[in-house]
C-alpha cells in the first residue's frame, strides 16, 4: 500500500485530499502545525513546523507521494484582506524540503497545487483576471508560487506534477476536475476543491501527470 503525505492538510483543499486519499486505500500522513481533530480514523497526524528538517526527513523516508496543498492565508477570503502567512511561505518550504527529498535513493513524487496563470502562462490569463490578481493581495501568493515553481524545476522532472486550478469554490463534487487549456472563460472558470482533490488522487499513480503542468477546470 502506497503512502501519501499531505502538507497543508488543515486547509480547505488539503483536508479533502486527505479524506479522498484514505477512501481510495492509501496510507495517509497529514502534516499540520497543530493536532487535527477532523481527520479520518486511519490517517496519521504528524505535527510540526514547516521549517522542521527532522520532520521533513521522517516524511521523505516514509512517503511515496508528497502533496503540497500549502496556501497563503488571509484574515478572510476577501482577496483584499490582510495576508497572515509569510510572503515567502512556499519558497522557504521548498528551499528546505527539496534538498532533503533529493537525498533519498528513490525520491518521492511531488504534486504541487499552484494556481492558473502562475509562472510562464501568466499572459494566457484573461486580462480582467490579471487585473484582479495584481490589484489584490492574491498577487503575493502568485509571486511566492512562481518562486516555488523555479525551485521545483531543480527536482527530477519526471517526479513533479504541478496542478493549477482556476478559481476555487467549496461546492461538493462527486467527479474529478478536468484538464483545460488557456485562456479560460471567466464564465466557466470555477472549480471545486473537492473536484481538484479527486483529480489528484485518481491520477497520482499515473506517470502521465508528471513532468508537466495541468490547468484544471470543471
Amino acid at each position: 500500500m502506497k503512502t501519501i503525505a499531505v502538507f497543508g492538510s488543515s486547509g480547505s483543499t488539503g483536508l479533502k485530499i486527505v479524506r479522498i486519499a484514505e477512501d481510495a486505500g492509501f496510507n495517509v500522513i497529514a502534516i499540520s502545525r497543530r493536532q487535527q481533530l477532523d481527520l479520518p480514523p486511519a490517517t496519521r497526524n504528524l505535527v510540526g513546523e514547516l521549517n522542521d528538517t527532522e520532520m521533513m526527513k521522517k516524511v521523505v523516508s516514509e512517503a511515496d507521494y508528497i502533496i503540497s496543498a500549502l496556501g497563503h492565508r488571509r484574515t478572510s477570503r476577501n482577496p483584499w484582506a490582510k495576508q497572515t502567512s509569510p510572503e515567502t511561505l512556499l519558497t522557504d518550504f521548498y528551499s528546505k524540503f527539496l534538498p532533503i527529498a533529493k537525498e533519498r535513493k528513490q525520491p518521492p513524487k511531488i504534486v504541487h497545487i499552484s494556481a492558473a496563470g502562475v509562472g510562464h502562462d501568466w499572459s494566457s490569463l484573461p486580462a480582467g483576471y490579471r487585473f484582479f490578481v495584481t490589484s489584490s493581495n492574491i498577487q503575493l501568493a502568485y509571486g511566492d508560487h512562481a518562486n516555488a515553481l523555479k525551485l521545483l524545476s531543480t527536482y527530477p522532472n519526471n517526479l513533479v506534477s504541478v496542478v493549477k486550478p482556476v478559481i476555487l469554490n467549496d461546492r461538493t463534487s462527486l467527479t474529478a476536475a478536468q484538464s483545460i487549456t488557456l485562456p479560460f472563460s471567466l464564465v466557466k472558470s470555477a472549480v471545486s476543491r473537492e473536484a481538484v482533490a479527486r483529480f489528484i488522487i485518481s491520477q497520482i499513480e499515473q506517470s502521465a501527470i508528471y513532468g508537466h503542468e495541468v490547468t484544471l477546470g470543471q
